[in-house]
């Protein structure tokens, strides 16, 4: 499935398989080896110049089809920003930023490619240790405005994503192998 997206006749996916992608993307991840900084500030480092679109990420018809279900997968939420910015810098903001900050590129583990398609946009996952035998996990996915995607092009077409604009879909859970009880300090902060 992920060799599909580098086709350039296979720009438009699925959400379905969209889904599917991220979903096993945050539940693999769980390992707990990163200890440079178990710290437990998950706080989410903003790229300047993104604009967060609060409504988006709070509608629970979005966020319903881009979280996975796994019952592993706990405290889970959504963040749908936009902006101008190229898809390389923020990028590569994202991953100088969490690996400062202690999280663990799990990218390459997880998806074995950390592209959609060569200007697309691009998927990421991190991972960081929460205590108590628990991980925090993150994805971003960001999309360029060529993207193809029914979910996506939906809320072009209604204006709750402005048209022209790169969007990043950050995902954000604990992961509790097994139902392992959350660490207090795991909660994420804003």
């Amino acid at each position: 499935m992920v060799t599909s997206f580098a086709n350039a006749n296979a720009r438009r996916i699925s959400l379905f398989a969209l889904l599917l992608l991220i979903a096993g993307l945050l539940s693999a991840c769980g390992g707990t080896e990163n200890t440079a900084a178990n710290d437990n500030n998950f706080v989410l480092p903003i790229y300047q110049g993104m604009n967060e679109i609060q409504a988006l990420s709070n509608d629970t018809n979005f966020t319903s089809k881009i979280l996975p279900t796994d019952k592993d997968f706990v405290e889970r939420k959504v963040r749908v920003f936009t902006t101008t910015a190229g898809l390389g810098e923020v990028k590569t903001f994202y991953n100088q930023q969490l690996g400062t900050l202690g999280w663990t590129d799990r990218t390459s583990s997880v998806v074995g490619l950390n592209t959609i398609s060569n200007n697309d946009g691009w998927i990421q996952a991190f991972e960081k240790p929460a205590g108590n035998n628990t991980g925090r996990s993150r994805g971003l996915m960001m999309f360029s405005p060529t993207f193809k995607n029914d979910l996506l092009q939906t809320y072009r077409d209604n204006g709750a994503l402005p048209s022209g604009q790169n969007v990043l879909v950050v995902v954000d859970g604990l992961y509790t192998p097994g139902g392992t009880p959350s660490a207090p300090t795991a909660t994420p902060k804003p």
